[in-house]
């Protein structure tokens, strides 16, 4: 995409949020918004998050090992399967949300937002959200990759994910059908229930914040922390990793103490005395580049995401715009367009 289109996005980014502003849409729309009558405690925030964080770890530490030790270098496919099974470890907090739901709106999950109150207007909402949030999203990286480079920071690569970049690498059919399946239809479905579903509907419904808006924020904040191990990106040799949720900051901590805990002693003197030529040869050593700039456009989609779910009140709303967006972004680099010159 050249420079030209590049800068037609920007100004097509602002006059949609022009129009929204003019409307009134981003501020009314909220008051207007579908009541939720759902009841989470505080406790139920802190044994959510804490149980996606620790099925997710164990469920990771668990994988690393069968896949060759915690410390072991693998390859993008068994990288893959460890972030499926640390998803699957996350089911656990995906379920205790939804019994609480059931529990606190006496079964009516509608009062929550899994329903469709009103179809037509709710998935046309999305269709023309989705393609708002695109446009949005282009003209804020144009923006922010401008600024860097006015600042005299590097430039930042064409893409900022590390696995998006693995698929530009036209990776086996298997690990791209791997990907669509977490990406696209798991991660979505857990994320959104987790973020939207559990801690926005807490923050919206204590006394702690104000408006529906800071509730979008805070959880948007906390939504680009836990992701930023997706813009964690290996260079040359970019590795493949899964970001949601088996590059997630906690997990990445955790999964290190409990390897630092159960490596091997130091070499001996003897091993380090033998001929070079007998010692294995290492692989070369790779850069981890910090993309910061990918976190400034996941904030806005969190912001996005988090807006469809209070303008339509239905948690599928969310889900779909999330999917479409991750399967979006995986055609486009498995089929080289993002991998073109900007």
């Amino acid at each position: 995409m050249d420079e030209f289109v590049n800068h037609i996005m920007v100004f097509a980014a602002a006059a949609i949020l022009a129009a929204l502003a003019r409307s009134g849409v981003l501020r009314r729309g909220l008051s207007d918004a579908p009541e939720r009558h759902t009841h989470f405690t505080v406790a139920d925030l802190f044994v959510g998050v804490g149980l996606w964080l620790l099925g997710q770890t164990l469920a990771a530490a668990m994988a690393m090992e069968a896949f060759g030790g915690l410390k072991a270098e693998r390859s993008p496919m068994d990288e893959l399967k460890v972030g499926v099974i640390a998803q699957v470890g996350a089911l656990l907090s995906l379920i205790y949300i939804c019994v609480r739901a059931h529990a606190s709106t006496s079964g009516r999950l509608n009062a929550w937002g899994v329903g469709l109150r009103r179809p037509a207007r709710t998935i046309a909402t999305t269709l023309l959200g989705f393609v708002g949030i695109v446009i949005i999203l282009q003209g804020v990286g144009v923006l922010v990759r401008d600024l860097t480079i006015a600042l005299g920071a590097p430039e930042p690569p064409a893409i900022g994910h590390a696995m998006l970049e693995y698929l530009t690498n036209h990776p086996p059919r298997a690990y791209v059908l791997g990907v669509a399946l977490s990406a696209v239809l798991i991660a979505p479905v857990i994320e959104e229930v987790l973020f939207r579903g559990l801690i926005q509907s807490t923050l919206r419904q204590s006394n702690l914040l104000g408006t529906p808006w800071h509730a979008i924020i805070v959880t948007s904040i906390v939504f680009t922390t836990v992701h930023i191990g997706a813009v964690m990106v290996d260079e040359p040799n970019t590795q493949a990793a899964l970001a949601s949720p088996a590059r997630s900051v906690a997990v990445i901590a955790t999964v290190r103490i409990i390897a630092d805990a159960d490596a091997p002693p130091p070499a001996s003197d003897a091993a380090a005395n033998t001929p070079a030529d007998a010692k294995r040869v290492e692989p070369p050593a790779t850069h981890t580049r910090f993309v910061w700039q990918s976190l400034v456009s996941l904030f806005v989609l969190s912001l996005a995401l988090g807006f469809v779910y209070e303008y339509t009140g239905s948690l599928w709303a969310s889900v779909l715009v999330h999917m479409m967006f991750n399967g979006m972004n995986i055609a486009l680099a498995a089929s080289g367009v993002l991998d073109q010159p900007q």
